[in-house]
């Protein structure tokens, strides 16, 4: 038996863990809470930078336990945030992390971005790059 009891909790914890891993080695950090910590600050801007319909359909492809974590707080009113360049996004992630210590958000955003390449389909990816400005699409590497 699982972890949960749940087959489909227990699945979407593995898969969570998988992609925690990835962002954890793109990182280059020693731990998965500091993994957990950045795709968390992420995930929340991205989020908030997506229209409703576009944040639903990337909430669509991550697994279950990572959709909680997305939602988690969301207000849909007054979105997307009209973020226009990446100190703007980077500054948006850095308001999701942490205050109690350092974080480069530029470099955890990349790292993510690299990480979220391989669990979402090409098209979805596609579409969200299509969405920001042409400026703000180096950040997706």
């Amino acid at each position: 038996m699982g972890m949960t009891g749940l087959k489909s909790l227990d699945q979407s914890l593995v898969k969570t863990k998988e992609w925690l891993k990835d962002v954890q080695q793109e990182l280059h950090y020693e731990d998965e809470q500091e993994a957990y910590v950045a795709a968390r600050a992420v995930l929340h801007a991205l989020r908030d930078r997506l229209t409703v319909e576009e944040a639903a359909d990337l909430a669509a492809q991550l697994p279950v336990i990572l959709t909680g974590v997305y939602y988690e707080n969301w207000k849909p009113a007054n979105k997307p945030l009209k973020i226009r360049d990446e100190a703007g996004f980077f500054e948006q992630v850095a308001g999701e992390l942490p205050q109690n210590r350092q974080y480069d958000s530029g470099r955890i955003t990349k790292g993510f971005f690299k990480a979220l390449q391989k669990h979402i389909s090409g098209g979805q990816l596609e579409e969200i790059k299509n969405s920001f400005p042409g400026e703000m699409r180096g950040i997706f590497g």
